[in-house]
C-alpha cells in the first residue's frame, strides 16, 4: 500500500513538471547616449633659441599657467630658428637644435627677426601681419579661441618599432562643420626633456645673463613627417562627417628619445595659415 502511495505521489510530480514551461528571464536593455563631444585644442608655437636670455621666461609661462590651466587643450612646440637658435661651436652652445621646418617658418612667418622670445597662437593674424605675439598675451588669446567650438577633430595612431626607429603614425581627420575652403595637414615631431645648455637673464629683461648647463628643454621641435607645409588635406567643400585618413612615417635620429617623443598634427587654412585643430599623441611609452 506504501508502495503505491510513493509511486502516486512520483506520477503527479512528474506531471507538474511536464506542464510548468521554463520561462528565460528578459536582458534589461541599457541605452547608452554615444554622443562624442570633441575637443577644441590651440597650437602654440614658441619660437625660441638657447642664447635667448628672456625666452626661459616665455617657456615657464607657456607651461605653469597655460597648459597648467588648459591640460590637454594646448599643442606646444618649442621651434629653435634665428640667430640665437645659431650654435658657437667654440663656447658654450655646441648643440645645434635647429630643424628644415623650423627654420623655414621663422623666416616665413617673420618670427625671430621681429625679436624673440614671441610666438603664435593657432598662427592667427598672419594676413594682417599682427601674427608675431607676445608670450604674455598668448594665455588671453588662448582663452579666447577656447570659448569656440571646434569646427574640426583629429585622431592620431602612432606605432614604434624599436629595432627599425621607425615611427608610423595613422592620422584621421574629421569634418565637424561644412567648411568650403583648401585644408593643410601638418605633421611634425617633437620632444620632451632634453637636457642642454641655456641663457636666462636674471631677472627678466635685465641683459644680466646666467649660462645654465643643465637646462630642461620641452615640446623641442625635431623633424616633419612631411615638410614644412604639410600637404593637402582636402580642397573642399566638406560635408559634416567627412572623415580623411593619412599615414606618415619616420625614422628616429639615434639622438632622440623614443620615450620622449610626440607626434603632433595640426589642420590648417591655406590661405589665412590659421590653425584650426591640433592634436599630439605619444610615440611609445617604452
Amino acid at each position: 500500500m506504501k508502495n503505491i502511495k510513493f509511486l502516486f505521489a512520483a506520477i503527479l510530480v512528474s506531471l507538474f513538471l511536464t506542464r510548468c514551461d521554463y520561462v528565460t528571464p528578459k536582458k534589461s536593455t541599457v541605452v547608452i547616449d554615444t554622443a562624442i563631444v570633441y575637443q577644441r585644442n590651440i597650437l602654440i608655437e614658441d619660437y625660441t633659441g638657447q642664447k635667448c636670455g628672456n625666452c626661459p621666461y616665455a617657456a615657464y609661462n607657456l607651461d605653469s599657467t597655460i597648459i597648467m590651466t588648459y591640460g590637454s587643450k594646448i599643442i606646444p612646440i618649442a621651434v629653435h630658428a634665428g640667430y640665437f637658435a645659431i650654435p658657437d661651436l667654440s663656447g658654450f652652445y655646441t648643440k645645434d637644435y635647429r630643424t628644415s621646418a623650423g627654420t623655414t617658418w621663422d623666416g616665413w612667418f617673420n618670427m625671430s627677426s621681429n625679436g624673440n622670445p614671441a610666438g603664435m597662437v593657432n598662427r592667427q593674424d598672419f594676413l594682417a601681419v599682427t601674427n608675431h605675439k607676445q608670450f604674455t598675451d598668448w594665455y588671453g588669446i588662448a582663452t579666447n579661441i577656447l570659448a569656440n567650438l571646434p569646427t574640426m577633430n583629429i585622431k592620431i595612431t602612432n606605432s614604434y618599432d624599436s629595432t627599425s626607429r621607425n615611427v608610423t603614425s595613422k592620422i584621421t581627420s574629421k569634418f565637424l562643420q561644412q567648411l568650403d575652403s583648401t585644408y593643410m595637414l601638418s605633421v611634425v615631431l617633437t620632444e620632451d626633456t632634453i637636457i642642454g645648455n641655456q641663457d636666462e637673464y636674471i631677472p627678466y629683461n635685465t641683459g644680466n645673463a646666467v649660462n645654465l648647463p643643465n637646462y630642461v628643454f620641452n615640446h623641442m621641435l625635431r623633424a616633419s613627417f612631411n615638410g614644412a607645409w604639410g600637404d593637402t588635406l582636402s580642397t573642399g567643400p566638406h560635408a559634416i562627417n567627412d572623415s580623411i585618413p593619412k599615414t606618415y612615417n619616420l625614422t628616429l635620429n639615434s639622438n632622440f628619445v623614443a620615450k620622449h617623443c610626440n607626434v603632433i598634427a595640426f589642420i590648417y587654412n591655406s590661405v589665412t595659415y590659421e590653425v584650426v585643430q591640433a592634436e599630439i599623441a605619444r610615440v611609445t611609452t617604452q
